[in-house]
C-alpha cells in the first residue's frame, strides 16, 4: 500500500521524518532539534503537543476497529506519502509505520531503501538490549545492573524470546540503516557499528524559575518517579524513605510512580531532591528534566561505566548505586547546602549538554555523514 500511495505523489524530498511512536517524548524533542522535520506518533495519541509538522493518529473507530487494524491501514498510507516528501527517516525504538512484530520492520525499511531514502535507527533501551550481553558486561564491571535484574524478573523462555527478538531487530537494522544510535554502555546489543551516543533535547527553563524553592528551603521535598518500578529500584527508594522517616528526619516524600507527565513536571518544580534510577548507567529523561528544574538528582549513571556521558556528568548529579540510596539521601537531607550545590551544578550542566540548541548541532553533524 505504501508503494501505491507513493506513486500518487510527486514532491521534492526536502524534509526529515521522525517517528513512528513517541517513546519517552523523544520524537517531539528531536522534532524541535531538526529544523523542518515531520514528527509522527502512531502510538498513544496526544503526545506531540507543540510541534507544527506533526502527524498523530487517534482511532476514531476504536469501538468498531481494533487499534492494530487501524494502524495497519493508516500507517502504510502515511509512510507512502512521507516517502515522497522526506530524504531521511529517523526511527525511535522498535515500532514502525506498519505492523512490525512479524519482521521487525524489514519490509518497511526495504521499501524506503528502494526509494533511495536514508535511514537512521535510534534505540532507547530495553527494545534492543541483549540481556545475555548485558549480564556479561555487568559481571565484568562487578555490578548488578538492569540486565541482571531483568534476567531474574523474566522466565528462561522469556529471556530466550527477548534474545531472539533483539537479534532479528539488530540484523534488520544492520542491513538497512545508514546510521544506528544506541548507548551500548547501558544497552549492549547485536548491532554491528552503533554510535555510542544518546540525546535528551529539552527546553531550557528560565534561570529565574525554580530558585525560590531553594531560597525558601525549610522542609525538603523528595521525589521518586518511574514507569517500571522493578528495574528502576523503586523498592529500595521506598525502604530508604521509610527508614529515614522512622528516624525522624523531616521531609516530604512524593511517590510519583507512573505519574502523568504534566503532573510530574509540576512535582519537579516543587521538588528539591529527585531519586531516579539505580541499576542503569544512562541518566534517562527524568534526570534531565529534573536537572533543568534545579533539583538535586540521585542516580546510578556514571562516567566510570558509560563513556557516552558528557565530561563533568558525575558532578551534575549525586552518583548513587543501589546500596548507597539510604546513605546518600540522608547526606543530602542533613546538608542542604550540598543538595543546593548539586541542584545548581546540575542545572548549568543540563543547559549546556541537554538543550534543543546543543542537540540540533550534534544531530546535524551526524546527519551530514549520511
Amino acid at each position: 500500500m505504501a508503494l501505491v500511495v507513493s506513486l500518487c505523489f510527486r514532491a521534492k524530498r526536502t524534509r526529515v521524518a521522525i517517528g513512528a511512536n513517541d517513546i519517552c517524548r523523544n520524537v517531539e524533542s528531536w522534532g524541535k532539534s531538526v529544523q523542518g522535520s515531520f514528527t509522527v506518533n502512531l502510538g498513544t495519541p496526544g503526545k506531540l503537543r507543540n510541534h507544527a509538522g506533526k502527524y498523530e493518529f487517534s482511532n476514531p473507530f476504536q469501538n468498531k476497529i481494533p487499534a492494530h487494524l487501524f494502524k495497519a491501514i493508516s500507517g502504510p498510507i502515511l509512510l507512502g506519502y512521507l516517502s515522497k516528501r522526506c530524504h531521511t527517516f529517523i526511527y525511535f525504538g522498535e515500532p514502525g509505520f506498519c505492523l512490525h512484530q512479524a519482521d521487525q520492520r524489514e519490509k518497511e525499511l526495504y521499501f524506503l531503501k528502494s526509494q533511495g531514502i536514508k535511514i537512521v535507527c535510534v534505540f532507547v533501551g530495553s527494545e534492543i538490549r541483549s540481556i545475555q550481553k548485558g549480564m556479561v558486561l555487568e559481571r565484568k564491571n562487578n555490578r548488578i545492573g538492569i540486565s541482571t535484574i531483568m534476567e531474574k524478573q523474566l522466565s528462561a523462555d522469556q529471556v530466550k524470546e527477548n534474545e531472539a527478538r533483539c537479534k532479528v531487530l539488530a540484523k534488520v537494522t544492520n542491513r538497512f540503516s545508514d546510521l544506528a544510535i544506541n548507548c551500548e554502555s547501558d544497552s549492549p546489543s547485536y548491532l554491528q557499528k552503533p554510535i555510542n551516543k544518546f540525546f535528551y533535547p529539552t527546553q531550557i527553563i528560565s534561570p529565574k524559575k525554580n530558585k525560590k524553592k531553594w531560597e525558601k528551603y525549610k522542609i525538603p521535598i523528595v521525589l521518586h518517579s518511574c514507569t517500571n518500578p522493578f528495574i528502576k529500584g523503586t523498592e529500595i527508594v521506598r525502604q530508604a524513605a521509610a527508614r529515614l522517616k522512622k528516624e525522624n528526619h523531616k521531609f516530604e516524600y512524593i511517590d510519583a510512580v507512573r505519574c502523568p507527565h504534566q503532573e510530574l513536571m509540576e512535582f519537579l518544580d516543587q521538588a528539591h531532591i529527585v531519586l531516579v534510577q539505580f541499576y542503569c548507567v544512562a541518566p534517562g529523561l527524568l534526570t534531565v528534566e529534573a536537572l533543568h528544574r534545579r533539583c538535586a538528582v540521585m542516580t546510578s549513571a556514571s562516567c566510570k561505566y558509560n563513556s557516552a556521558l558528557p565530561r563533568g556528568a558525575d558532578k551534575a548529579w549525586f552518583v548513587t548505586n543501589k546500596n548507597q540510596v539510604y546513605d546518600h539521601l540522608k547526606k543530602l537531607l542533613l546538608k542542604p547546602r550540598l543538595a543546593k550545590q548539586y541542584a545548581y551544578q546540575g542545572y548549568h550542566f543540563a543547559t549546556k549538554h541537554f538543550s534543543y540548541k546543543y542537540a540540533e548541532k550534534e544531530i546535524h553533524s551526524l546527519l551530514k555523514t549520511l
